[in-house]
């Protein structure tokens, strides 16, 4: 007889492996065949959209030398980055730096698609080069890659789409939480247990064999960001001392939720507590994505005092500590599987998903529910995220008219292929299509961010699109992949 683990994601016991694996599916896999629904409405039409049938056919590869192309890694040549990204990624990821950049001149600027020449892509593929150009040389430029889809904690996979039309060229999770809890379920280990091997690098990524990061990057993360205390005059009049820790941003959203009240292009807007910091990466560290998401729900933990904020005293975890957590997780049997295809995780440089994130709430006792979403009932993967956030923020603040709207919703942790992020909100603009908003741990907040802050939400009297960009990921952007799971 299976022994059967309890229910991972909110700790019921089943009497047998079956009934497991049925609970999840209808307690926690938003896009269920098993659940009964009454019938969803028709897909509408993405003829309406503007630009969405445009923005597909950018995004999808030419043939089949082209996504084989897109397996290669590149350094980015954004100056202090240190990412290394699938050559798929390269031009999205260059705008947002660039979106980083922008400064109160830019105010009024509305931004065109840059259209330089394209760039031999050998000339990037850098994984171990050990310089990188300027800011100001690679300002404007981009890499013209085989296809713009990504394609990291990924699998290609030939689908049928809600339309009934096949897409070859949209990517899915290689590692799903739904296909562990099923085997587990089962008393069988995963299929890259089954074939004898640890996960590689589509899932955990270019550094997936390394057996310790490097010396400096370690000491690094050891020590900590650097912290400071600055004076500031506020604007009553009086000086205050604060403490600022270089790649943390606080009183973000209230800047975010002034702009989306002052684009006639939203419609409505929904915002998630404000107590959650804005954590990007530090100088040349590569990835850690998945650990500066988790910081970033700490940090709302920490500030709001949701339940288990007593265990995150003092300053917000460090990547080291965050590993460290997971392991000791492993070590008590919570999601130990992931012990065996990841392998040692602390003072590595190996991806995490939504397995071990997962593991770390469980060892602090914190309740989350883990939710998939893929293509489903006529809608595509990336529409029923949308529903499901949209109706997440809204659920809370249902009878407010306002435009914009600033909840007390937690933030959602959001994994995608190649990539995670953390929510924070979703717009509705006014031609019907959606943009969630993140903060992506690849950027740091906008050089002006601090200034605006101090200066307060209501001196900003424009929209700033560019601005806004680093913030927003539109529809079309979501499109190209077939997976997505959150933790709430």
């Amino acid at each position: 007889m299976v022994d059967v683990e309890p229910c991972p994601i909110c700790g019921q016991r089943l009497p047998d492996p079956y009934a497991l694996t049925l609970h999840v599916e209808e307690a926690h896999t938003d896009d269920s065949p098993f659940v009964v629904r009454d019938d969803e409405p028709a897909t509408p039409s993405t003829a309406s959209l503007p630009g969405y049938e445009e923005d597909m056919k950018e995004q999808q590869p030419q043939d089949e030398t082209s996504m084989d192309a897109n397996n290669q890694y590149a350094l980015c040549p954004e100056e202090g980055c240190g990412e290394q990204l699938l050559l798929g990624d390269i031009n999205e990821h260059l705008d947002l730096h660039e979106a980083e950049d922008v400064t109160f001149q830019e105010q009024n600027h509305q931004p065109t698609p840059s259209r330089s020449k394209a760039k031999d892509l050998s000339a990037l593929h850098t994984a171990h080069s050990s310089s990188s150009p300027s800011r100001s040389s690679t300002k404007h430029k981009k890499i013209r890659s085989p296809s713009h889809t990504h394609s990291s904690h990924r699998r290609r996979v030939k689908r049928h789409s809600p339309a009934g039309k096949e897409n070859n060229n949209r990517i899915g999770l290689g590692r799903k939480f739904l296909f562990w809890v099923a085997n587990m379920s089962q008393g069988r280990p995963s299929k890259s247990l089954r074939n004898g091997s640890r996960l590689g690098a589509s899932e955990l990524g270019p550094y997936a064999y390394e057996d310790r990061m490097p010396a400096w990057l370690f000491k690094q993360l050891e020590d900590g960001p650097p912290m400071r205390q600055i004076k500031k005059l506020g604007r009553d009049g009086r000086y205050t001392v604060q403490e600022v820790v270089e790649g943390e941003t606080s009183g973000v959203l209230p800047i975010l939720s002034r702009l989306s009240a002052l684009d006639p292009r939203v419609r409505t807007a929904y915002y998630c507590h404000p107590s959650v910091l804005q954590i990007g990466k530090a100088k040349n560290e590569g990835g850690f994505c998945g650990f500066r998401n988790l910081q970033m729900q700490v940090s709302y933990i920490q500030g709001a005092k949701a339940p288990g904020y007593e265990k995150f005293p003092g300053r917000t975890p460090g990547v080291l500590q965050l590993q460290d957590w997971i392991e000791k997780a492993w070590d008590q049997g919570i999601c130990e599987t992931s012990r065996a295809e990841i392998g040692q995780l602390l003072g590595t440089r190996k991806w995490i998903g939504t397995m071990e994130a997962l593991a770390l709430y469980h060892y602090m006792d914190i309740k989350v529910m883990a939710r998939t979403f893929g293509d489903q009932h006529g809608r595509y993967a990336h529409q029923r995220l949308l529903d499901w956030v949209e109706d997440y923020f809204r659920s809370s603040a249902p009878h407010d008219l306002n435009k914009v709207v600033t909840t007390l919703k937690p933030p959602i942790y959001l994994q995608r292929p190649c990539h995670s992020m953390t929510i924070i909100g979703l717009e509705r603009m006014r031609d019907g299509t959606r943009n969630l908003l993140v903060f992506d741990p690849l950027y740091c907040a906008p050089r002006i961010m601090q200034d605006m802050i101090d200066r307060g939400p209501q001196a900003i009297h424009v929209p700033n699109e560019k601005f806004m960009r680093l913030y927003r990921r539109h529809e079309t952007k979501l499109y190209p992949y077939l997976d997505f799971e959150v933790l709430e």
